[in-house]
């Protein structure tokens, strides 16, 4: 099961790669509250470079960031639940070739997850009798 997050966040003024990538991080709610030192976006940062060989060892991201083994997994498990990353076997590849195509397959995902929860509110408005304006 995906749990989906997205923040309506205000754009950075300025285009910069960090600036950009630390808000399209913060947007799908990669980056916790408790996340002070932005671990995530540097496991994210370093996921991006070493995906585009394939898929990356806990290892090959390990040689990006000084995090322990503990920390890199904890995240890629979350990122795993955002629906952002994929993890075969002992290596972990982001979800898509680009960061545009990742952002379209979620919202393939949400449009789902929606369908389904209109799906429960037709029948439940029905059973209740509570009226639908159309």
């Amino acid at each position: 099961m995906n749990e989906i997050t997205i923040r309506g966040m205000k754009q950075p003024a300025k285009s910069t790669l960090e600036g950009d990538l630390k808000w399209f991080c913060e947007s799908l709610g990669l980056l916790g509250v408790r996340d002070k030192s932005e671990t995530a976006l540097k496991i994210f940062r370093a996921l991006l470079i070493e995906s585009k060989k394939g898929p990356v060892t806990i290892e090959a991201i390990s040689d990006h960031v000084n995090l322990s083994r503990t920390a890199i997994v904890h995240h890629l498990n979350r990122m795993r639940k955002a629906g952002v990353v994929l993890k075969e076997g002992n290596r972990w590849e982001l979800r898509s070739h680009s960061l545009q195509k990742m952002v379209d397959e979620i919202e393939l995902d949400i449009q789902r997850v929606l369908k389904s929860v209109r799906e429960i509110a037709e029948d439940l408005d029905a059973l209740l009798d509570l009226p639908v304006r159309k």
